[in-house]
């Protein structure tokens, strides 16, 4: 069995790399670009607002059906290829989104167009998976885990720039183009639809990594996930708890910028505030992760970052978002929060892909990579599934507490049993630790043993 030094990385030009980071941005804003009209959009359809969470996670829950396929096509054919088919899938999803609203009076014509759109362009969207294959078979380990924290900070960016677009669109006047109707509603899905046009251009000189497997023979999926046993699957699932923490409490953010956080509203620019926390969080994190791993280990960064995101999480407790002298408790909470993430949801992937290395896998990197991009994708479907079920709105005026609303009235709407989600979050952030803690101390250990009994070995 080889040992990590084993295995031989022909390191990827940046210009590579960066092809895809902006795959990987483009995508994650297509998923949010649509943020803030597509209530409105399915309640102008006809659609059931009960139905509401359904239609947004329908992108994840595609996304995370397809994941795993996408990373053998991969392993069979290149990159390049399922790249290309990943981006049109999307480009005709957000067409279908797009021409939906042209329908509205053929209503069930109308509902499912919109459906369908979510979910062909949720599985185009499904190639932001293949990024991690790509980068754990580009970078050499010592600087994979940076790698890693800047391909997730291209993703947040993308969701980052998501709804200040689809805000921005709001002010788009409305027009028709051959019976096609352009408006707050469709324009996200055709401003997408350009981009991707773009995007074919530098996928057409993305290189192929190199592929190299020393020691055992090539074998199946399911004998590999037998050889990677029960540290594969720990740490999936502790991937997946860290996932499903951070991503029900995500959506709040996005109610706190909308209903009643007024000291946002009143100079205007409620989603900067709302998310530029988040970006501050994401770019500490990366610094971290790309200048200081040299000296902390990836079990330390593991143990330490929940425990960040529990203290946020606590301070949140403590956040009244009507009250603007608490507004220090909302800043530094998502820093805190977002900080720990970051690391947590990059440290991750690159100690699983060393897993892959350690026993001898590969030919099955982006794969295995891809597995857990769709933990990944799981945790980030249902944790916005859920969370808004526990949350009860109450208003003064219905009209003035519209989701869709680019100014809504400060105080109008109140929010409560936001606590519930904070308890969650804490919880699984403490199970989190322990699990790190426990599992990873011991992979460790068996490191070790394992690199000792080679040398050993060699010796002899």
């Amino acid at each position: 069995m080889s040992t990590y030094s084993d295995i031989m990385i022909q390191e990827s030009t940046l210009g590579q790399r960066a092809i895809i980071y902006i795959v990987g941005t483009i995508m994650a804003m297509d998923f949010m670009i649509v943020l803030t009209s597509i209530s409105a959009y399915w309640e102008a359809l006809g659609g059931s607002i009960k139905l509401f969470g359904l239609i947004f996670s329908l992108y994840d829950i595609a996304q995370f059906c397809v994941e795993p396929f996408l990373g053998m096509l991969v392993d069979r054919w290149n990159y390049r290829s399922v790249y290309f088919i990943t981006v049109l899938l999307n480009t005709i999803g957000n067409i279908l989104y797009g021409i939906a609203f042209s329908f509205r009076h053929h209503r069930p014509l109308s509902i499912a167009l919109i459906i369908l759109g979510r979910c062909i362009a949720g599985i185009g969207s499904g190639n932001l998976a293949l990024g991690f294959g790509y980068i754990a078979l580009t970078v050499p380990q010592e600087k994979r885990t940076g790698s890693f924290a800047i391909y997730r900070l291209f993703n947040t960016l993308g969701r980052f720039l998501g709804p200040f677009i689809g805000a921005f669109l709001f002010y788009v006047p409305r027009f028709n183009i051959g019976g096609l109707e352009l408006n707050a509603f469709t324009m996200p899905a055709w401003v997408m639809f350009i981009v991707n046009i773009v995007l074919f251009i530098p996928l057409i000189f993305l290189k192929e990594p190199h592929r190299h497997d020393s020691g055992d023979q090539k074998i199946g999926l399911f004998s590999a996930i037998w050889r990677l046993g029960y540290r594969g699957v720990m740490a999936n699932l502790l991937y997946f708890i860290a996932i499903f923490a951070f991503w029900s409490w995500f959506p709040l953010l996005i109610v706190y910028a909308v209903i009643d956080y007024h000291f946002q509203i009143s100079n205007g620019g409620y989603y900067a505030l709302a998310y530029a926390p988040v970006g501050w969080g994401f770019g500490v994190g990366v610094l971290i992760l790309r200048y200081l791993k040299k000296w902390i280990s990836d079990y330390l960064l593991l143990c330490f970052s929940p425990i960040l995101m529990i203290v946020g999480w606590f301070l949140f407790i403590s956040f009244t978002p009507h009250q603007a002298h608490h507004k220090a408790e909302y800043f530094i909470g998502v820093i805190l929060i977002t900080l720990g993430f970051s690391t947590v949801a990059a440290v991750f992937p690159s100690y699983y892909s060393k897993l892959v290395e350690k026993y001898s896998l590969t030919h099955l990197m982006t794969t295995f990579m891809a597995l857990m991009a769709t933990v990944a994708s799981l945790g980030r479907g249902l944790g916005p599934l859920w969370a808004p079920v526990a949350l009860e709105i109450s208003y003064t005026n219905k009209t003035c507490c519209d989701f869709s609303a680019i100014r809504p009235v400060a105080d109008c709407c109140k929010l409560s049993n936001q606590n519930i989600v904070y308890i969650v979050s804490i919880v699984l952030s403490v199970l989190l630790t322990v699990g790190d803690f426990i599992f990873l101390r011991g992979s460790d250990r068996q490191k070790e043993r394992d690199d000792h009994t080679y040398l050993v070995n060699s010796v002899q």
